[in-house]
């Protein structure tokens, strides 16, 4: 749960080197070019002039990572380039790209996507001074010099506070079918991945083949950079800083701003049972909530995530907090084909936590770190103790 990465800045107006590009894009109609870096050439009522909208940059960004692993760094910067093209500020995309003039040893280069990552607000640039893709322009002066700079602007930009400050989050929910306001139903509190948000989350209810219950799909507090191809604001549980020290204050502000949902719907609809339903790291935090507070949630469904550790300085959930929490049902799915969290991180939440005394449904399934239709209704029987 706790992969985490330093939060992007938005920095603007910082120029360390100077350099010039120029992308054109034509398209023809009838025998007419036009150029997208000339907007009085562009004719709006061309044929197909809006399909560049609709391209999917995360297969171009699949395409340069795959590129990059079989050594092809000229294909994987093609690819870099062209999502830059039509994501001009992409973060990700730039520090790849970087790292692919890195390989080549194409120094003046390497260095300008650095420059660039910097202005769109990455920070972090000591690693790039031991990082092996930057190995063969390393010793080159101009490559020295840049690193030396941006270390010397992130000096200058000064140390950094966090601050506790309260904020509305969104949410979005969906009533049962067939609502009665009469009658009294679950609820179902979804806590999305890392990145993800909550119209992503709510359209799990789709895949249901009824819904029995209140379902709500909360949003994490903190807002990331887009990733490569997302249309979508994407949110995190974790606050989003390196820090260590900040982690289990935040982890506490992050359980309480759930909890808060939980009352929420409860004051304004007659609930019964209270379910926190995670994936990924919202898992993470599904365990945490729900073993924290067993006076108000009865169970945990945890997809694809894994069980917080309890002997870090920075952990919010003890030891004895897990043996005080058993009373908590609990529904662990986990596929083998899970690239992204480990199946024997599933395995051990539940070995630890059987250990301890907790009444554990497992599940594995197949598909990957996704949550697949046949595990949601699965899921549902388990709620409905059907």
């Amino acid at each position: 749960m706790r992969a985490r990465r330093i939060r992007h800045m938005r920095f603007l107006g910082i120029v360390i080197l100077t350099f010039s590009c120029c992308l054109v894009m034509a398209q023809k109609r009838e025998g007419v070019m036009f150029d997208w870096s000339r907007p009085e050439t562009i004719d709006p009522l061309a044929d197909g002039v809006g399909n560049l909208l609709d391209i999917d940059l995360s297969v171009y960004e699949w395409r340069a990572r795959e590129a990059y692993q079989r050594n092809d760094f000229r294909a994987a910067a093609q690819h870099d380039l062209f999502i830059l093209l039509h994501d001009y500020d992409n973060v990700n995309a730039m520090l790849h790209l970087a790292r692919c003039y890195g390989r080549m040893g194409e120094v003046r280069l390497a260095a300008n996507s650095l420059i660039r990552a910097f202005n769109n607000g990455y920070r972090g640039f000591s690693r790039f001074k031991t990082d092996a893709d930057f190995a063969p322009v390393r010793e080159n002066q101009t490559f020295e010099d840049v690193i030396g700079n941006i270390l010397g602007l992130e000096e200058k930009m000064g140390e950094v506070l966090h601050v506790k400050a309260e904020k509305l989050n969104r949410c979005l929910f969906r009533l049962p079918d067939g609502f009665d306001p009469e009658q009294k139903y679950p609820l179902v509190v979804g806590l999305h991945g890392r990145g993800g948000n909550a119209e992503g989350f709510i359209g799990l209810r789709e895949h249901l083949n009824r819904c029995p219950f209140i379902f709500v799909a909360a949003e994490g507090a903190y807002r990331m950079d887009k990733s490569t191809g997302s249309r979508t604001d994407q949110y995190s549980w974790d606050t989003l800083s390196a820090e260590e020290s900040l982690w289990k204050k935040a982890d506490s502000l992050t359980v309480n701003s759930i909890l808060q949902v939980v009352d929420t719907m409860s004051k304004r609809y007659d609930v019964g049972e209270v379910y926190l339903f995670g994936f990924s790291q919202g898992a993470g935090f599904a365990y945490l909530a729900g073993i924290k507070n067993p006076n108000i949630i009865d169970g945990i469904v945890c997809i694809g995530g894994g069980l917080p550790d309890t002997d870090k300085p920075y952990s919010y959930l003890t030891k004895e907090n897990i043996q005080a929490g058993n009373a908590l049902r609990v529904f662990i799915g986990h596929s083998p084909q899970d690239q992204a969290v480990n199946l024997e991180r599933g395995l051990r939440a539940k070995q630890r936590l059987e250990l301890a005394g907790y009444d554990v449904t497992f599940r594995g399934y197949t598909g990957g770190h996704a949550v697949s239709p046949a595990l949601l209704n699965e899921i549902l029987r388990w709620i409905m103790r059907d």
